[in-house]
């Protein structure tokens, strides 16, 4: 994580805020409901 490597706690938090963004402005765009695939491990 960001905070573990020494980052700010503000700045991951926009980090998250920015990506959680652009997911949801291409859910909007697309006008399609939000699909979560999980990352195979």
């Amino acid at each position: 994580t960001l905070t573990a490597r020494g980052k700010p706690h503000k700045l991951a938090l926009v980090a998250c805020a920015r990506k959680l963004i652009i997911f949801i402005n291409t859910v909007v765009a697309r006008g399609t409901p939000w699909i979560a695939k999980s990352a195979a491990i």
